[in-house]
């Protein structure tokens, strides 16, 4: 029975190796408010937009084009669906020539895809990507007062931020 208590009494006099483990922090990511923040922010502009912030944020993610450039042009072209024909739901002018009835869209969300599918295959959005210039967007896609409708755009972008 010694020769058991004293085994016993090793295993315990044998310094332990503590293995320690680094567990990585798993931290979720930051909620999404874009949706919350665009809704608010044209309902305080009164906008008819506003219903459809979520489909405005989806088109802006399936084409990569920033939600807030998307919301100052709709500014700039038509005071968010608040200036000329409301019953388009086309708020960016797309397809307004001057000389034909403007482009007509379904919804808001429909109006957000088409502009902004167009936008990121248009010469000048990709300059703008590489200056960050709205004066390169303007000077292919408009042919109005470049600098007002640059202006109205860095105001909703800066708002918005």
């Amino acid at each position: 029975m010694l020769p058991i208590i004293i085994f016993i009494l090793a295993l315990y006099a044998i310094p332990k190796a503590e293995i320690q483990v680094e567990v990585p922090k798993i931290t979720a990511p930051p909620p999404d408010n874009r949706i919350q923040k665009l809704t608010t922010y044209l309902q305080k502009k009164n906008s008819p937009m506003a219903t459809e912030a979520a489909g405005i944020i989806q088109a802006s993610d399936e084409s990569g084009i920033d939600y807030k450039l998307l919301t100052g042009i709709a500014k700039a072209e038509s005071g968010f669906e608040r200036a000329g024909n409301t019953k388009d739901n086309n708020a960016w002018g797309f397809g307004c020539s001057g000389q034909s009835p403007c482009e007509h869209f379904t919804s808001f969300s429909d109006g957000a895809r088409t502009v902004a599918a167009t936008l990121r295959h248009h010469r000048a959005y990709r300059e703008f990507q590489t200056t960050g210039r709205l004066e390169d967007i303007s000077k292919r896609y408009l042919s109005g007062n470049k600098e007002r409708w640059e202006a109205t755009i860095r105001e909703v972008m800066e708002e918005l931020k």
